[in-house]
């Protein structure tokens, strides 16, 4: 079976890397797996497999996401055409008729299954009719924010939705209950074994870190709350004797206010800003203990990811970690407040026998990509 992919960018992040793993796992199946590059890409922030073919898109086609951007680089007499190519656009997406005019010379590509996987109004409409595919999928991977209803009318048009957790395609179906009949879960998918080879780089912790704590997320306040973390080192300091060390691993555009914090609850010793990690496995591998403090997640990457290498999580509470956490058992589920944040860690800190059947549990973790893979085939 082809199997064609559509996406808008690629940038670094859970969706770009679970594309590269579900395109591995579909060409380990016999599969052949194609790439619209939208985007127009030279370099990739993942290695995708030698086998997936990139379409580069051609023409008019290519400029399909012009904006303000081209105006402002502009010079000279450029300039006043991008001004009015920017209005001509703005005018054609205004009656729906953007994509139709910008891809009109696309021939149409050949393949069974095509998928957005990218939460586009562009993506949905080049699978729909710009592929010949028998069955077309439109994946859903986040919670959707003020003015990205625009590109919901189009999914009227494709055959199935998918989002990324059962929690998720509730939600979703109960929100948009228009859509409902066309909902289905299919999970993301990981490379296990690229997972815990990456996991065996050096371990970058001392031996006067103490306890380690790691959080891999985007330094953002909103959804992440990242921000929070000084206050909770803070507390825990006041409550426990134990050495900790929190390591915050990543980038963002809170990175500031989470030094200011970091200083405001004298937390210097202890919280400690890595930065963003190509490889950031060493640092789950050898933690003891992952924490994901989000406000909330369509279902929660970085934790599955924590307990293929064997590492206990602890998460806030949010409908899709039910699906992720066996609480007690593999993790621990807090309450979504500081407090119970503070609690469920000292338990494990000073505890030793709750974490040690938590990390025993951890390290008979074992992932499979069948039941993916089977949710994706289940509709195709």
């Amino acid at each position: 079976m082809k199997f064609l992919f559509v996406v808008t960018d690629f940038d670094m992040g859970g969706i770009t890397s679970s594309l590269k793993n579900l395109s591995d796992e579909l060409i380990l199946k016999g599969h052949e797996v194609s790439i619209v590059n939208l985007p127009m890409n030279k370099d990739f922030p993942v290695k995708f497999n030698s086998k997936v073919e990139f379409i580069e898109i051609k023409g008019l086609s290519r400029y399909w996401n012009i904006g303000i951007g081209e105006f402002k680089k502009a010079k000279g007499i450029k300039k006043p055409f991008w001004l009015i190519a920017g209005l001509f656009k703005k005018t054609l997406v205004k009656f729906g008729l953007w994509e139709k005019f910008v891809f009109a010379n696309m021939p149409k590509i050949e393949c069974d299954a095509a998928i957005a996987y990218r939460q586009s109004s562009i993506c949905y409409y080049l699978i729909k009719y710009k592929t010949t595919a028998k069955s077309t999928i439109a994946f859903i991977h986040s919670e959707i924010e003020l003015g990205w209803e625009a590109w919901l009318p189009p999914l009227k048009y494709i055959d199935h939705i998918a989002c990324v957790s059962d929690a998720w395609s509730k939600a979703f179906a109960e929100r948009y209950p228009q859509y409902k009949n066309k909902v289905s879960t299919v999970y993301n998918l990981f490379d296990a074994k690229s997972i815990i080879e990456k996991g065996k780089g050096q371990n970058p912790y001392t031996d006067d870190d103490g306890f380690k704590i790691v959080t891999v997320a985007r330094l953002e306040k909103g959804q992440k709350r990242v921000d929070k973390i000084p206050e909770i080192v803070k507390s825990i300091k006041e409550k426990s004797n134990k050495k900790i060390s929190w390591y915050l691993i990543g980038d963002g555009p809170d990175r500031e206010l989470v030094k200011e914090n970091i200083k405001k609850y004298g937390v210097e010793e202890n919280v400690i800003l890595a930065g963003a990690k190509e490889n950031p496995y060493p640092y789950i591998k050898n933690a003891d203990l992952f924490v994901l403090i989000s406000s909330w997640e369509s279902y929660g990457m970085v934790l599955v990811e924590s307990l293929i290498l064997g590492t206990p999580v602890l998460s806030t509470e949010y409908p899709a970690v039910h699906e992720i956490i066996d609480n007690g058992k593999n993790g621990i589920i807090a309450k979504n407040d500081i407090d119970s944040v503070v609690s469920e860690i000292i338990k494990l800190i000073e505890a030793p026998e709750i974490y040690e059947r938590i990390k025993d549990n951890c390290l008979e973790y074992n992932y499979s990509p069948d039941i993916a893979y089977n949710q994706l085939m289940d509709l195709v």
